[in-house]
């Protein structure tokens, strides 16, 4: 007889409750391979992963603000579904703080400090990242918006791009620019572009141009009031700098 045959009546319990095994092993303090050892003696099948993969509209907002502008799908060979992950230095702390506390729930996991040495500048740089879990969420936007492994953007823009999306874009990829504001897309193709520029005008009347050979997005002089107006309700303090509130140059 096992020293783990005494944990049968809480696996019992658990599994009947719907739990996965890692579930079980986490909830117990006890190895993985113990619980499927346990699970079988007991003549169960082994329960499925339930995934959560509906968040809320306002963890979507934030999941469609990283999927356009600093955060990146993928998935591994041996995965069937994608994550997601998001990384910013560590001077924007808080802005990366104010995003994770909208979706920590949703995500499960910690976000990290991570530093890397980067050979080639012989730096080292810090910065705050968060990697989620597999979820068939994320399975399902990479497939919205991912064409051959590069971001694109899509019609569903227009439905898409609120004000705390359009926020996080620009503070991810904007700056203050001359008279008015950039936001860099360098990721993405022309068509895509000129969807988001079409999405700026119809849902929030902004006019804009194109400089650097059209991977840049200007908003100008006379519209950079009413910009500032949308997006600044969504800025904390590390990142004013961009909206030029730190410079004397707002």
């Amino acid at each position: 007889m096992s020293k783990y045959d005494a944990y049968k009546k809480d696996v019992f319990k658990l599994h009947a409750e719907g739990k996965s095994n890692k579930d079980i092993a986490l909830e117990l303090g006890i190895d993985n391979r113990r619980v499927s050892d346990l699970i079988k003696k007991l003549g169960l099948a082994k329960n499925e992963r339930i995934f959560n993969d509906k968040p809320s509209e306002l963890q979507h907002e934030v999941f469609i603000s990283m999927v356009i502008g600093d955060g990146c799908v993928f998935k591994s060979e041996r995965n069937t579904n994608y994550r997601m992950n998001l990384a910013h230095q560590v001077s924007q702390k808080d802005y990366f703080v104010e995003k994770y506390n909208q979706i920590k729930e949703f995500v499960g996991v910690d976000y990290k400090y991570v530093e890397q040495y980067d050979k080639r500048t012989k730096k080292t740089y810090a910065y705050y990242k968060i990697q989620t879990k597999v979820n068939p969420y994320f399975t399902r936007l990479y497939n919205e918006w991912y064409r051959d492994g590069k971001k694109i953007i899509t019609e569903s823009i227009f439905g898409e791009l609120t004000d705390k999306v359009l926020a996080y874009k620009f503070f991810d990829d904007g700056w203050l620019s001359g008279s008015g504001y950039s936001i860099a897309m360098n990721d993405y193709d022309e068509g895509s572009v000129e969807t988001f520029r079409k999405a700026l005008f119809v849902n929030f009347g902004i006019e804009t141009s194109l400089h650097q050979k059209g991977s840049v997005i200007y908003i100008p002089a006379k519209f950079k009031l009413k910009f500032r107006s949308i997006v600044i309700k969504h800025a904390t303090e590390d990142v004013l700098y961009k909206l030029g509130e730190l410079t004397g140059k707002s």
